[in-house]
């Protein structure tokens, strides 16, 4: 075969990859899409918030007793509690 030749198609292949990954993006108007509001929300609820490490391993956590009297806990220590 001609070294011509495929040197040709090589490089029409690369130049219609190109252009063809990228004309998508010419041709049609794209805004981008928030899945929620931009915002975030004034008020957040939960029975219990933890803090993990990188290896995701519970360094503290802010829970309520059972009793209704909230806690602050960390590494095996309480940090705060009301009287």
């Amino acid at each position: 075969m001609n070294s011509k030749v495929n040197w040709a198609k090589v490089a029409l292949s690369l130049l219609g990859g190109l252009f063809g990954g990228m004309a998508p993006n010419w041709l049609s108007e794209t805004t981008p899409v928030l899945a929620q509001n931009s915002r975030p929300p004034k008020v957040i609820r939960a029975e219990r918030l933890e803090l993990v490490g990188r290896a995701g391993n519970v360094r503290a956590f802010l829970d309520v007793l059972p009793d209704g009297t909230p806690r602050l806990r960390g590494d095996d220590s309480l940090i705060w509690s009301v009287p």
